[in-house]
């Protein structure tokens, strides 16, 4: 059963991501990062006060979260350092794989980091973009508002059909497909080449994540918890 657990923050809460059952992150408002013990959350030393809106990383000791105003940062195992971004457009998303990061947020941005810079990539389009999630072969789907939806081959972004226009929110890799959720409850799967609805959810859904039997679960406004 779900437990409601004391953060410690007042500060509105936007990404979080765990590394295992005793280690966990999440990021807000003003700079917020928390981190969970597997008992406690307390509260980490930000190198910045603004909103950090997402949050990944490939270990405990190598994380990355991203928010307004162009904002970087990346924690080492010790501390949190703000990394050189170069664009001052809000960053709504982030995810990697092993070898690769990238961040995604307005005005068509995505950035790539590539031999420790980050650099932006160029896209087809230039829709605000809220997630991305990247696939351990380097592929990749980021989306957005009115249904932006773009797929990465390892070389090049393409716009696809979403099939909604709807906002999308998040996006996820779930077994041989991709996932993603958005506003009104829209969730939309790829199915083969094309993406396709699915069961919609009572509100806004903006997680997607596991089951602990392996489920697919979308959580969302008002304490929504979705199985499509």
């Amino acid at each position: 059963r779900w437990l409601a657990v004391p953060s410690g923050s007042q500060q509105h809460l936007y990404g979080l991501w765990c590394a295992g059952p005793d280690f966990m992150v999440a990021v807000g408002d003003k700079g917020t990062i928390l981190q969970w013990n597997g008992q406690t959350w307390s509260a980490m030393a930000s190198p910045v006060a603004s909103p950090l809106r997402a949050v990944w990383g490939r270990s405990a000791k190598d994380i990355y979260a991203v928010g307004d105003g162009g904002t970087i940062v990346h924690f080492d195992g010790q501390r949190w350092a703000q990394q050189m971004s170069g664009t001052q457009r809000n960053l709504r998303g982030v995810h990697g794989n092993l070898s690769s990061a990238m961040a995604v947020g307005e005005w068509g941005t995505v950035l790539t980091q590539a031999d420790g810079r980050w650099m932006p990539m160029p896209l087809p389009s230039q829709p605000t973009l809220n997630a991305i999630a990247l696939d351990d072969n380097g592929r990749g789907v980021a989306v957005g508002e009115m249904g932006a939806l773009l797929e990465y081959d390892g070389l090049t972004w393409v716009a696809n059909a979403s099939g909604t226009g709807q906002g999308l929110l998040t996006v996820a890799r779930f077994g041989p497909g991709w996932v993603a959720a958005g506003r009104e409850g829209t969730v939309i799967a790829r199915e083969s080449a094309i993406w396709v609805k699915k069961k919609s959810g009572p509100a806004q859904l903006m997680g997607i994540g596991r089951g602990d039997q392996g489920q697919l679960l979308i959580v969302g406004a008002l304490g929504t918890i979705h199985t499509p």
